[in-house]
This record gives structure tokens, sequence and C-alpha cells, in this order.
């Protein structure tokens, strides 16, 4: 079974100094399907748990947290079905600014493996790097399948920013939203057509410290995946 991009499900902000953000999900959700939350957050912080209406669980795939901007990818199996309306509650380990949320569906993912979660670049805590307009990325490992790609920068400062993907190879790039100067959190994914490393650009208008992050997951029939065979 191939995987398909289902819908990008939420995109919200705030510029409110807090330590939970609640997203709803706009239509049902399927068992089976796997959701991804791209966080970003101000001060220094990361995400401490995700929770739902539905008791999913929901498990880090990567994440860069700085003295400055932080990015969270997380994701969850869905093992009871989401209605309409059902809540997802981000918190993090302090009282920040959790300035943009992403939430996006898609279906067609294993976990025959133990994990949906495959190859990762998560840097994990490091220091802020010098300001830049540009993020070059690339899992740490090759790919075992044909498998769909996450990557992610989150930017710091009191303006919001333009963010450029990396179109012609296969990317799309998702357009966060968030109260005027805050949209600073730019996404991107990738369903793989051959098994093998994966890079990628990310690029952003304004001059600024970022953090970025970068995961991949497993198909089902991940194994004819393995040979090359499309699933």
């Amino acid at each position: 079974m191939a995987i398909s991009f289902v819908a990008t499900r939420a995109t919200t902000g705030t510029a409110a100094t807090t330590s939970t953000v609640t997203v709803a999900t706009s239509t049902a959700i399927a068992v089976g399907n796997v959701l991804i939350i791209a966080v970003k957050i101000s001060g220094g912080n990361t995400v401490s748990s995700i929770s739902d209406t539905r008791t999913n669980t929901w498990l880090v795939g990567a994440y860069n947290q700085t003295a400055g901007p932080d990015i969270d990818i997380w994701y969850q199996y869905v093992t009871t079905p989401y209605l309409a309306g059902d809540l997802i509650t981000i918190t993090t380990g302090g009282t920040n600014q959790i300035n943009n949320v992403v939430l996006l569906e898609f279906s067609g993912l294993s976990r025959d493996f133990g994990s949906v979660l495959d190859a990762q670049n998560s840097p994990g805590t490091t220091a802020a790097p010098a300001s830049a307009t540009t993020k070059t990325m690339a899992l740490t490992t090759s790919t075992k399948w044909k498998e769909l790609v996450v990557a992610g920068v989150a930017t710091s400062g009191a303006s919001g920013q333009t963010f450029t993907y990396n179109t012609g190879n296969g990317w799309t790039g998702v357009n966060t939203t968030g109260p005027g100067s805050v949209a600073q959190l730019g996404i991107q994914w990738k369903i793989q057509t051959a098994v093998g490393t994966e890079s990628t650009t990310i690029s952003w208008s304004l001059s600024a410290q970022y953090a970025y992050a970068m995961a991949s997951f497993y198909p089902k029939n991940s194994s004819m995946g393995m040979l090359g065979v499309g699933t």
C-alpha cells in the first residue's frame, strides 16, 4: 500500500506566553492513519508531552532545542479514531511562546517493525547557530524503504518569515499560520520514489537563528519496498 497525504488538519499559533496550546481536529481521523505534529517554541524550551481526547500515544520523532528557537516533530499511529472537533494538547517544559503548530495526516504507514519511525536527523539540545537565511539538512542514515520524509526549520526573532521549499525535488511545503509576526515555522514533506539517502534545503526571508529537524517513516508492505517494489 502506497503512502498517501490525506490533509493538513491544522495550522495555528499564538503570541501569548503559555505552556500549552490546544488544536482541534477538523474532521474524523481513521484508525491506522498517522498524524504528524510540528511545533515551534520560543524561549529555549521544548515540547514535554502531547495528549488528546482519544488518549492516543504521541512520540518524539526528532527535535532541536536551542537557546533561541526550538523545533519538535512528534507523531502517532492512530489506534483510537478521532471525531471532528477532538482536541490535541501540546505542553512545553516551561512557560514559553508556542508560536506555530502544524498538524498533518497521512495513510499507508506501518508499525510492522515496532515503530512507524525509521531514520532521523534529531540534533537534540544544541547551541543556537549563527543567524542565516537557509539550512541544508540530511537524514543521518539511508532510508530502508520508499518512505515519508518530513523536514522543518524554526526561526527566532520578532519578525515573521516567508519560507521557500525544495519543491523541484518532490517536496511539498506547508505554510504555517500565526498571529502576524510569529509565522516562524517552515515544514515540508516528501514521499520517496527511491530508497536511499535524503537531503533538502529550506530557506527563509529574514536572517535569523534557527533550529532544524528531520525524520522518515515506514510504509506498509515495507519488505517489498526494500526489494525496490512499489508499495
